[in-house]
């Protein structure tokens, strides 16, 4: 009934994270953000058991698209369908897809696997070349930070930085009595990359770690977010590590002070 089909259709709008006032709206009246998430509305509405979605974040601006790119995450998990989702991008690709298949000129697919697999072996000189030179930053997606010491808030302040704290919220840096905006922030719980993009962006060279709310709870030293990485290298490859060769496989096992960078959880 028409009845039970405008019910149907609200409820996917709050699935899909819309305001129920948006059914009323004309396609012209809604943001090019709120514009996508009708079309994921539209293909859920099927009912289908696999739905194909061809580049359906590609002309909205890198804000919305993060957003929407979580939202399908959530979604994903909370309906178990199975999505085919076409992109150019191959962050997005890492980001969203449980497997990838790379085509290649010609519609023939050069590597098959799943994103960690075709980042650290690409199977091809074009597969090389789509996930681009900086395969090994987006390695680091898929490796946690875990082992990286949070360090007190005051830290830094022996080098001359001292954290600008606006409700317990970073707000930049402090120093020689300049105030110089933050870089991106380390939220509890993310990844190894995420963890050297916050010491990297930093004008102080110490990430800022936060909770899921943005309060600040800690710094990150660069040193020990290195060290985190090169530990990764080795258990990516199965390497023994030189703390294990120097002073041998039961004491590295028995004494976390052997091993750099160990501490509490970010």
């Amino acid at each position: 009934s028409k009845k039970q089909a405008r019910a149907e259709a609200l409820e996917l709008l709050d699935t899909v994270g819309l305001d129920r006032a948006s059914a009323s709206k004309y396609p012209a009246q809604l943001s090019g953000g709120q514009a996508q998430r009708v079309g994921v509305a539209r293909a859920l509405a099927g009912q289908s058991d696999i739905l194909l979605m061809d580049e359906p974040f590609s002309a909205i601006d890198p804000v919305v698209r993060a957003d929407l790119q979580q939202s399908l995450l959530d979604l994903q998990q909370k309906l178990q369908r199975t999505i085919v989702f076409v992109t150019h991008d191959i962050d997005e690709a890492v980001l969203l897809g449980d497997y990838i298949a790379v085509f290649a000129p010609g519609g023939t697919i050069a590597q098959f696997g799943t994103p960690e697999e075709i980042l650290r072996a690409p199977a091809c000189d074009y597969v090389a070349s789509f996930v681009g030179r900086d395969r090994g930053m987006r390695r680091l997606t898929f490796a946690g930070a875990g082992n990286v010491p949070v360090r007190p808030l005051q830290a830094a302040e022996s080098e001359g930085w001292q954290l600008r704290l606006a409700d317990g919220r970073p707000d930049g840096w402090l120093t020689d009595g300049r105030h110089l905006p933050g870089g991106s922030l380390f939220v509890q719980g993310g990844t190894l990359r995420d963890a050297l993009d916050s010491v990297l962006s930093s004008p102080s060279g110490w990430g800022v770690a936060v909770d899921e709310q943005g309060l600040a709870l800690g710094l990150l030293e660069a040193d020990n977010v290195l060290e985190a990485t090169r530990q990764e290298r080795y258990l990516r490859y199965g390497l023994e590590a030189p703390w294990v060769r120097a002073h041998g496989a039961d004491r590295g096992r028995e004494s976390t002070d052997e091993t750099p960078g160990s501490g509490a959880s970010a």
